[in-house]
Formats: C-alpha cells, structure tokens, sequence
C-alpha cells in the first residue's frame, strides 16, 4: 500500500488535478469520484490507473481488469482536489478525438473560464443530444477536475474541440451554413423567438464579459433570455437555450 505522501507518483498525480500545464504536458488527467470514473468504465473510456483505500468496494468496478493501486486515505486526500473524497480516484490519459461536426445544434464558449459552468453545459448538452460544444483557448479546460465533477460524468460523451480564434472559427462556420447565434442580455429578440429548425450554433460567453466583439461581429442574430436580475450564470442561461432548441426540433429529432 502507498502511504508516502513525498512518494514522487503521489506528487506527479497531485499536480494533475491542480496545474493545468502538467495535464497538457503528460497528457493526463485526474478523475475523482466513484460516480465519474464508473461512467467512464461504462463508456468504454480507457483509464490507465485506479487509486482507492482499502476500505472502497473494489467490486464497484465489475469486469474492468485494469491497473490498480492501493493507497492509504491520507495519500487519496492528498491528491483529490475535493475536501472529502470517497475513497477512489483515476488516472486517466486525453484520447484524441475528431473535432466536432456540427450538422443541427451546436454550442460554442467564448472565454468560459468558470469550470462548474463548463461541466454543467456538458451535462446538459448530453442530456439534449447536441452535436458538441466548442470553446475558444482562453476558456477553461476539458479536464479542469471541477469540469469533470459537474459534468456528473458526462465529460466523455459529447464532443468536444478547442479553437485558437473565435472569429475566424465562427466565420468560416456560417459559410458552412450554420446560424451563429449570439446570447446577448439587451437583445431585443428573445431566444424563443428563434427559429431552432435550422441549423444552429449558439454562442456563449465570459462570465464577467460577456461575448467578445470578434464573435458578436460573426453574429446571424443576437437573443436575450429576460429577466429581472442583471444576467444568469453561463450554465442556467445554455441550459434554458439548449431545451427551447430541443422543444421547437423534438419532433425531427426523434
């Protein structure tokens, strides 16, 4: 059993959940939480290693026969960037995967930087079946450890890519054809009054910001979700957008 908290692996796997440069550079991320790392077993996700104390239920992982290490719990504590882990932990590496083909709805994040946003828009565009969602360089990162909590294991079952200029990116998608549409709190079009039926990409921005003049300036139209408060968080507001494109298309989608 691992117990060292100076153990050179304990403090390589510690800097991956806390420094992104690290996850970039291995190629790696942590993944906390018996929830999360059971979807991704089910999802077919390929997890190089599970961390767990003697005292969780090893039997949680079914058939899955690959590598694991026992640690003690002050080691897990160590790791994990959450105050009370449940007594397991991954690690996993970042799989290449085709960017995201966007043919009906699509969600771009322009300047995203808040991770619990980030993880709950992948929740729910999973729960929506949108066809992925984009982000510009300057958001947050797929495998931010709060990103993957929120997205309450979902993180592995959308599509996701990562784009170094939003302008050009949103420039050469509505040549393609899609609508690029822009939530914007004075808009005076309300996002229900959007025609959803046809293809879309939905923009998101800055959480203090909003969206940047390069995106707004690629903008097929701009919508408000109205309110009596200054504006919703980036989650709350993709949420409400991505259901009223699911309500208007259900019917096609089916």
């Amino acid at each position: 059993m691992l117990t060292s908290l100076r153990n050179p692996r304990v403090q390589q796997w510690r800097r991956l959940g806390r420094h992104p440069r690290e996850r970039r550079d291995r190629q790696q991320f942590l993944l906390e939480g018996t929830h999360n790392i059971l979807e991704a077993i089910a999802g077919g996700y390929p997890l190089e290693l599970v961390l767990h104390t003697p005292h969780w239920d090893t039997g949680l992982l079914g058939t899955w026969e690959g590598p694991r290490e026992l640690v003690s719990a002050e080691v897990l504590r160590a790791i994990a960037t959450t105050e009370n882990p449940d007594g397991v932990l991954a690690i996993a590496s970042t799989q290449p995967q085709p960017f995201p083909q966007i043919q009906q709805l699509g969600l771009f994040l322009d300047g995203v930087r808040e991770p619990g946003n980030l993880g709950a828009l992948l929740r729910t565009g999973a729960a929506v079946g949108i066809d992925g969602i984009i982000s510009s360089q300057d958001s947050v990162d797929w495998h931010h450890p709060k990103v993957l909590r929120a997205s309450a294991g979902q993180w592995c079952k959308v599509a996701v890519g990562t784009v170094p200029r939003p302008g050009e990116f949103l420039q050469t998608s509505r040549q393609q054809g899609l609508a690029i549409v822009v939530a914007q709190a004075q808009a005076p079009q309300t996002y229900w009054q959007w025609d959803f039926r046809q293809p879309t990409l939905l923009v998101l921005g800055n959480e203090g910001e909003g969206v940047s003049p390069a995106a707004i300036a690629q903008a097929s139209a701009l919508v408000s979700i109205p309110s009596r408060i200054e504006s919703l968080n980036v989650g709350v507001a993709g949420a409400l957008l991505l259901y009223e494109a699911l309500r208007q298309t259900r019917g096609s989608r089916e």
